[in-house]
């Protein structure tokens, strides 16, 4: 039961599952999302640490709830459906779904109330991560060519909201623009290589993950100082967040191997 109403479980007993999946989640969301921020803010008081992690609980809880849906509704309609959860867990599923979502609903709207009146947060900053729900609902509806753009805009949601929300700035799309350069947008790309969407510009390139995603953090990070160099972009944040996913996404397959290594030895 308590992977259904704990923040964060259902994530990892569906979605991640391992120690190295959770540690990758750790790199690409949570330490980018604030690195993210302390660049952009010039640093981070105690008071924005609650905001951010407060924040990405909201972001999460609500996400999961789609995940929920997905695993749970959705598979109902779907012909070869991926089954994420095993017979004893939809059991206790369909014997408390409305408690389930009661208290995921109920623990959002808490933490948002807690964002609004005790840590002072424009409370329009926080409907991003309330977007999550309706965007998810309506993706778990579809099954074609339009849940690429739906997926995008729920991975743009899930990374933009923690960093609206802390920093509250003045020109919201230009954050959101930014954001999505740096991890939506290789994302997106990388879901237009499934087989499933069938893209003619795939069918004689099969995409390599690992290749891809170093290449695009290096040509990212390459034209991003290029425009610093040259003073056609005023902000770091793009280029040293850019810089930072180049690194890790070239260390972790060896990091990977040299762990399968100790583990053959």
């Amino acid at each position: 039961m308590y992977i259904f109403i704990c923040p964060f479980a259902y994530t990892y007993n569906t979605r991640l599952r391992s120690l190295i999946s959770l540690l990758s989640w750790g790199v690409i969301y949570f330490l980018l999302l604030l690195l993210f921020v302390m660049v952009q803010n010039d640093g981070i008081n105690y008071t924005e640490i609650m905001i951010f992690c407060v924040s990405i609980i909201i972001v999460y809880n609500n996400y999961e709830i789609g995940y929920i849906i997905n695993d749970t509704e959705t598979i109902k309609k779907e012909k070869k459906p991926t089954m994420r959860l095993g017979r004893n867990a939809l059991d206790i599923y369909e014997s408390n779904k409305l408690l389930i979502y009661g208290i995921r609903v109920c623990l959002s709207i808490v933490l948002t109330l807690f964002l609004i009146k005790i840590l002072k947060v424009q409370g329009y900053y926080i409907i991003s991560a309330w977007l999550i729900l309706p965007v998810f609902i309506i993706y778990n509806s579809i099954r074609n060519r339009l849940n690429l753009a739906l997926h995008f805009t729920l991975v743009t949601l899930r990374y933009c909201s923690p960093i609206l929300i802390v920093l509250q700035p003045e020109h919201i799309i230009n954050v959101i623009l930014n954001v999505s350069f740096i991890f939506p947008l290789p994302n997106l790309i990388e879901r237009c290589s499934e087989p499933r969407f069938d893209f003619s510009i795939f069918h004689k390139v099969k995409l390599n993950h690992n290749k891809w995603r170093v290449f695009y953090y290096f040509m990212a990070t390459t034209i991003t100082g290029l425009a610093l160099y040259m003073k056609m972009l005023s902000e770091y944040v793009v280029f040293i967040c850019c810089l930072y996913m180049l690194v890790y996404r070239v260390l972790s397959p060896l990091l990977i191997q040299k762990k399968n290594d100790y583990k053959i030895i």
